[in-house]
């Protein structure tokens, strides 16, 4: 039977350097003075309240509500008051053709203005001036651009809210990768110290014990890989949620399970028809075309209806000339009402057939949109089901191969402590067990990833998904410092 491990002091414990710089070693990217604990329903929440382009997208639905108000006002009347003085001096023309020298004088003070001798005023204190066919046309096809705007809105926050989903998953995963690695250096530690003692006390060979140390540089460079892929994620994720980079964002941490959103087993066909009348983007297609169809139809009967111009004022006027002496007198009140309707056609008409032949190439280019946006859908849907499909096959084979793996390093460490097993036989168990590690948590992360892309691409909002809750700290505001971490033994 081999002798047993020698009890030496830590500080000359063979290996006890290794140890010190792997296990015990400071992390290689230092933690941010602040940290915000975060879960994935606060991070849907973030990302419809906090994102740029998320608001950017409801602020042009404000927009496009502002131009439906006024094309719905068209007709109501624009009102005006104000006044005008005139004064003239030196010939004129009388109607007659006579030159004369003379000088005239008026004020105009009340609703409207500009006026001059016996003209009407040009601009009226009540005053319509339109086209009554887009009077008529106009508020319909700023309402079905509004609902374009809306559902165009709806299918960015979708984006940028799986975008956001993915960084989590991400966040996540590198948190789990970091763990596994940490777990596995602490085994290769371990290897190291066992081969450095068996070396040390002549039962095994000092080229074991380098080859173990080695290997647990190497583990220690996967671990520092790992704390890089953790803060890059953290800030990858702060991006998207508007928040300031400098607070490390973190999970609530616990075992990665895998989420389900919609069913795996669902039929393919009946995901693809799902996502033909859900998906926000086909619903913009759509209205885009009912509002230049609508637009064809404007164009078309633009010469069948006339231009609008009425005009009425009142207010007093006065004033003088050569004729009477004061310049300024004989004030009384005047009212003026004018009415016009003009038909027109643009170019003795070829302008009008030329605007029609443009609004109905638009017509058919949105059709033509549609129509590959819909192809594109379907391709979506399909390879976020093939996703779904392969990643849980492979959370299956990659369970298989973990606990194979640590069932052969446990038996293979057995080994070892009794001096039965290479050394160079536990570090390639070591390898695979590690391996075997993260290869499940990719997998995890693949599914959930691939099920709220599926779920998306059937045209499902992510907010209203079915997930774990958790109660978390509230968000910090955009940019600033994160809120007081809850008290100890508060729930997160």
């Amino acid at each position: 039977p081999p002798e047993p491990l020698p009890a030496l002091p830590e500080g000359r414990l063979p290996g006890s350097r290794t140890a010190n710089e792997t296990v015990d070693a400071p992390p290689a990217i230092p933690l941010g003075q602040d940290e915000y604990v975060i879960d994935l329903p606060t991070v849907l929440r973030l990302v419809m309240s906090a994102n740029p382009t998320v608001l950017d997208a409801r602020e042009l639905v404000r927009e496009t509500l502002a131009l439906q108000t006024k094309a719905r006002v068209m007709l109501l009347p624009s009102l005006n008051a104000g006044l005008m003085y005139h004064n003239h001096q030196g010939n004129l023309q009388a109607s007659t053709g006579q030159i004369k020298d003379m000088y005239l004088s008026s004020l105009y003070f009340g609703g409207g203005t500009r006026t001059v001798v016996a003209e009407s005023l040009a601009v009226p204190m009540v005053r319509v001036f339109s086209h009554l066919g887009d009077a008529i046309y106009e508020p319909l096809a700023v309402r079905q651009q509004v609902s374009m705007r809306r559902y165009d809105a709806r299918a960015t926050g979708n984006t940028f809210l799986l975008e956001a989903i993915n960084r989590y998953f991400e966040l996540l995963a590198a948190e789990g990768r970091l763990e596994a690695s940490r777990q596995t250096e602490r085994e290769t530690a371990e290897i190291v110290r066992i081969t450095a003692t068996y070396a040390k006390t002549g039962q095994g060979r000092e080229g074991d014990a380098n080859r173990a140390r080695t290997e647990a540089y190497l583990m220690h460079t996967e671990v520092q890989r790992g704390e890089e892929r953790l803060a890059v994620n953290s800030g990858r994720l702060a991006e998207i949620l508007n928040l300031d980079p400098a607070v490390r964002l973190k999970t609530v941490g616990g075992p990665i399970s895998g989420i389900q959103v919609i069913d795996p087993q669902a039929d393919l066909l009946m995901l693809i028809r799902l996502a033909e009348r859900r998906r926000p983007e086909l619903m913009s297609d759509s209205a885009n075309i009912q509002h230049n169809a609508t637009r064809v139809r404007q164009e078309q009967l633009r010469p069948l209806f006339p231009m609008l111009m009425l005009g009425y004022s009142g207010g007093s006027y006065g004033g003088g000339s050569t004729l009477f002496p004061t310049q300024l007198s004989n004030f009384a009140g005047r009212a003026d009402l004018d009415f016009m309707a003009v038909w027109s056609l643009a170019n003795m008409g070829v302008g009008n057939v030329a605007t029609v032949s443009e609004r109905r190439a638009v017509l058919n280019q949105s059709i033509a949109e549609r129509t590959r946006a819909l192809n594109g859908i379907r391709q979506e849907v399909i390879a976020a089901y093939a996703m779904v499909k392969g990643e849980l096959v492979q959370i299956q084979i990659t369970q298989r191969q973990l606990a194979d793996s640590e069932e052969g390093f446990r038996e293979e460490f057995l080994r070892l402590l009794g001096a039965e097993a290479l050394p160079i036989e536990v570090i390639n168990i070591v390898d695979q067990l590690g391996v075997a590690r993260q290869e499940l948590i990719k997998a995890v992360t693949g599914y959930n990833q691939a099920q709220f892309r599926l779920f998306v691409a059937t045209g499902g909002t992510p907010t209203q998904a079915n997930l774990p809750a958790r109660e978390t700290p509230p968000p910090p505001p955009a940019g600033g410092a994160p809120p007081p971490p809850p008290a100890p033994g508060a729930a997160r």
